[in-house]
Parts: C-alpha cells; sequence; structure tokens
C-alpha cells in the first residue's frame, strides 16, 4: 500500500511536463522521500549536475534553487552544501551561507576551501577573530597552501596584529612568489607601520603580478601620496578607477586637480 502511494506521489510530482500539477507538492515530495528509493538519490545527483552546470554559465539564482532541491531529496550530499554555501556568500548572505559549511563539516567534509570560505564568510560579518580561526583550520590541513596565509594575514591585519599578519604574508611569498595578493598585504602592512620606501617594493610588485587588478593600483597610490610622490599617485588613482575602484575617486578629488 504505501509503496503504492510513493510512486503515485512521484507521479503527480513528475507530471507531464516534469513539474508540480498539484498545489501541494510538496507533501507528495515528503512521501516519495520517506521511502528508500535509489530513484530518488539519482534524482538529487542528477540535480546537482545541473546545479553545477547553471553555476559554471553564470546563472546563480538557477543554481542555488537546483542545490536546495536537491538537498530536500538528499541532505547527505555534501556537494550539494557545498555548492549552496558558495552561491549564498556570493550573493553576501553569510550568515546563511555559514550553515550551508556547517552542513558539510557535520558529513565530513573538511576541507582547506571549506575551511578558507567559512573563514571569508565571518571576514564578511566582521567577526575577525573568528574569521582568523577558519584560516588556521585551513593551514593545519595543508601549510602548503599560499593563499591562506593571505586570508589569515588579512584578519589578522583587521585585528590590528600587523605582526603576525607581516609573518603571514612573508610566507605567502615564500611559498609563491608570483601571488600578487601577498605582495600586495605586505605593502599594506608595512605601509600602516610607517615604511612607506618598503611598501612601494611590495606594491609595485603586485602591481607587476596583477596589472588588472584595481586595488594594486590604489594602494601604490595610497603609498606614493604618503611619500609625496603626487604625480605617481595620481597616476595610480586614476588606473584604479578606470578598472573600477569606486573608492579612489575621493582620493583624485582630494590629491589631483
Amino acid at each position: 500500500m504505501m509503496r503504492s502511494l510513493v510512486f503515485c506521489a512521484l507521479g503527480i510530482w513528475l507530471g507531464a511536463n516534469g513539474w508540480a500539477q498539484v498545489s501541494n507538492t510538496d507533501v507528495a515530495q515528503e512521501v516519495a522521500a520517506s521511502v528508500l528509493d535509489p530513484s530518488r538519490r539519482l534524482e538529487a545527483e542528477y540535480l546537482l549536475l545541473k546545479a553545477k552546470d547553471a553555476a559554471y554559465f553564470g546563472e546563480y539564482n538557477s543554481a542555488l534553487k537546483l542545490a536546495k532541491r536537491c538537498i530536500r531529496i538528499d541532505r547527505n550530499i555534501v556537494d550539494a552544501h557545498l555548492l549552496a554555501g558558495n552561491l549564498l556568500l556570493r550573493e553576501g548572505k553569510a550568515t546563511q551561507a555559514l550553515r550551508y559549511y556547517d552542513r558539510v563539516l557535520k558529513l565530513g567534509g573538511e576541507s582547506v576551501s571549506v575551511f578558507q570560505r567559512m573563514g571569508s564568510a565571518y571576514m564578511s560579518l566582521s567577526k575577525h577573530s573568528m574569521a582568523e580561526t577558519y584560516f588556521t583550520r585551513a593551514i593545519l590541513i595543508n601549510s602548503s597552501v599560499a593563499n591562506s596565509y593571505v586570508l589569515r594575514g588579512e584578519a589578522r591585519m583587521e585585528m590590528g596584529r600587523l605582526d603576525l599578519a607581516i609573518t603571514d604574508f612573508n610566507k605567502a611569498v615564500e611559498l609563491n612568489r608570483r601571488l600578487a595578493t601577498g605582495w600586495l598585504g605586505l605593502g599594506r602592512v608595512v605601509m600602516d607601520q610607517g615604511n612607506f620606501r618598503l611598501a612601494l617594493e611590495h606594491l609595485s610588485k603586485a602591481v607587476e603580478l596583477a596589472p588588472n587588478d584595481p586595488q594594486t593600483w590604489f594602494y601604490r597610490g595610497m603609498a606614493n601620496q604618503r611619500s609625496f610622490k603626487m604625480v605617481a599617485a595620481c597616476a595610480d588613482f586614476r588606473k584604479a578607477v578606470e578598472l573600477g575602484y569606486q573608492k579612489a575617486k575621493a582620493y583624485l578629488g582630494s590629491t589631483c586637480q
């Protein structure tokens, strides 16, 4: 009897066109999911594949909906929770994203990427100490990933722990000499410490490695400004604006006529 009810519910849910044809679709889904049915797992995996394809092509809203549908069918698919968390974090919905990341951890999906994402979510919530904790967990899993040190260095900068931040950024560029964010971090820290000459060296390296990143130009502009190199500072700020960094406009207005 239950078996017939399940197949009936599935038939109503899918319908002739693959979409719900009754108003209480959620009830039908719950009944269908209440019985161990391999086809439901296959359906969930299919939805996850569609979600990943949608995300790849920039259809983020569709991707999130598909990932959530996958999770409603099977809550134990790690990649579905991870994808949903990443999409929510991309939208700036850090608190919601963290719920999905927590589920990933409960399912045994610990990884450098997950801990980096969780740290980034806490950074967006201005919970820098929590962010530092998760970036550290990423480093403990794999101490050779340079970007983890950059992320932790940024968290430590926000907390005013500049000496520790310098240690992290130095470690990042030691692991990867071509990592622009590492040089950018170093430049920002030493500039905050008042060493503008060294800041210019580091920030020029960042500009060289990432000429299309407006932040590298903006922060080098700040270092030039504080070194009283106003012509160079204005050129850097203009380039930052040209690349879409709106924050630099205020510096153009106050510094460059």
